[in-house]
């Protein structure tokens, strides 16, 4: 768009009471990228006069400012989560959170079933906080493994994806645990401090037990609602309630061959 004036423009702040008067002579190139502040009694108000929005640019904007702080909040901490668990296990690992599927990510065919396709739920929990970084004060980590019905939209949605009536909806939680406390060290965005542990729900290997799979059912069953298990990171490694013990791994070691064998197969 040209701007008024052969080439050059002028933008002004109206005068009056408790307002500023601003006067800028601009040529064309200025004028494309200008805000003009406008300072009043009432605080500050930005006054778009014109400018090029890209996607490139809305990206740089989102990643600059979501991500630039080493605690990162927890509305975007999950995808954070999912994404590194797919860098990690490469192109064969697809993500299919953003289709509103049950599950977040996929090895394998989607229109097969397990073990040919892997489904993924992942979890996450952190010990620091964005919001409680200035008081220091710590979060008990916990997860929900929970047992639902398959969502109403899904057969309409995604014809031919095979899924169950009622279940957890995947094969496989990846429970994603940030431990460090030190806020002085402590960067959400780094792979290398993340501790994975690795939960399969069906098979010979799995970590949910007998009577806990019976009592979700039930409960679904009797009351309609969805029921969930729940797991911390000290019951995890150590094992209770017929559980077996469960051991983190690290980013390096999270690969399509560590997983398929976390099923007693491979």
């Amino acid at each position: 768009m040209r701007p008024p004036g052969g080439g050059r423009a002028h933008a002004r702040a109206a005068s009056g009471p408790g307002k500023k008067r601003l006067r800028h002579t601009l040529n064309a190139s200025e004028y494309n990228n200008l805000f003009v502040e406008i300072s009043t009694a009432k605080g500050h108000t930005w006054h778009k006069m014109a400018r090029n929005i890209t996607t490139e640019s809305v990206k740089m904007r989102f990643f600059a400012e979501a991500f630039s702080r080493p605690l990162i909040d927890n509305t975007l901490r999950g995808l954070w989560c999912e994404f590194m668990i797919a860098e990690a296990l490469g192109p064969e690992c697809a993500s299919t959170g953003f289709s509103w599927y049950p599950w977040d990510l996929q090895i394998g065919d989607g229109r097969t079933t397990f073990p040919e396709r892997i489904r993924i739920q992942v979890k996450n929990s952190a010990s620091l906080q964005s919001w409680n970084q200035a008081n220091g004060q710590k979060t008990d980590p916990l997860f929900s493994l929970t047992w639902r019905k398959k969502p109403y939209y899904f057969e309409r949605d995604d014809p031919g994806i095979p899924c169950e009536t009622e279940g957890f909806l995947c094969d496989l939680f990846i429970l994603c645990h940030h431990p460090v406390t030190d806020i002085g060290t402590a960067d959400q965005r780094d792979p290398g401090q993340w501790d994975f542990y690795l939960l399969p729900v069906h098979g010979p290997n799995s970590a949910v037990t007998q009577a806990e799979l019976q009592w979700a059912q039930q409960k679904l069953r009797e009351t309609g609602r969805n029921s969930s298990t729940q797991r911390r990171p000290s019951t995890l490694r150590s094992g209770i309630r017929g559980r077996q013990p469960c051991e983190p791994v690290g980013i390096s070691d999270l690969t399509i061959d560590r997983i398929r064998a976390t099923f007693g197969t491979r």
